[in-house]
């Protein structure tokens, strides 16, 4: 039983109707362009257009689908190829970044309970911080960083 007629579009206990994809299909691209605006923003003059398109034609030569630009079309890149394309900055992992950040940082052991590990892991970027949340007083933290948590449960930069 469901309550609306939407509700199990898209389920993977039913079959994928006619009206089903296309609902799903209508949203998609609406979400689509908002990635595509949000991209552009955010970017801005760092994409690389033209690079992109030439990596897609070195690929496919003669055969390259129509719509192919290599940025927004579905494509994704190792970390190199998306710095040559302008979708990101560098290559690199989290902990030399802190370390180039903030080179004075200590790495520091934090304490948490299964509740905080639980949360951290089920919730990731549903939260960006949690001030005192997660603190029971066994911690001494003022504040946690799920995201950073979840993925480095043994880390705190101070």
């Amino acid at each position: 039983m469901t309550a609306g007629v939407n509700k199990r579009v898209g389920s993977s206990l039913k079959p994928w109707e006619d009206n089903d994809k296309a609902y799903m299909q209508r949203l998609l691209d609406k979400l689509h362009v908002h990635f595509i605006d949000t991209v552009k923003l955010g970017r801005g003059d760092k994409l690389k257009p033209e690079v992109a398109k030439a990596k897609m034609e070195q690929l496919y030569g003669d055969s390259m689908p129509s719509g192919c630009d290599g940025l927004f079309d579905g494509t994704f890149y190792e970390g190199t190829e998306a710095v040559e394309v302008g979708l990101a900055d560098l290559t690199g992992d989290l902990r030399g970044f802190m370390k180039d950040r903030h080179p004075g940082a200590i790495v520091v052991p934090i304490k948490t309970n299964f509740y905080d590990r639980l949360l951290t892991r089920i919730l990731p970027g549903m939260m960006t911080s949690a001030h005192g949340a997660f603190d029971d007083g066994r911690t001494g933290l003022d504040s946690l960083n799920v995201d950073s948590v979840a993925l480095f449960p043994y880390l705190s930069w101070k």
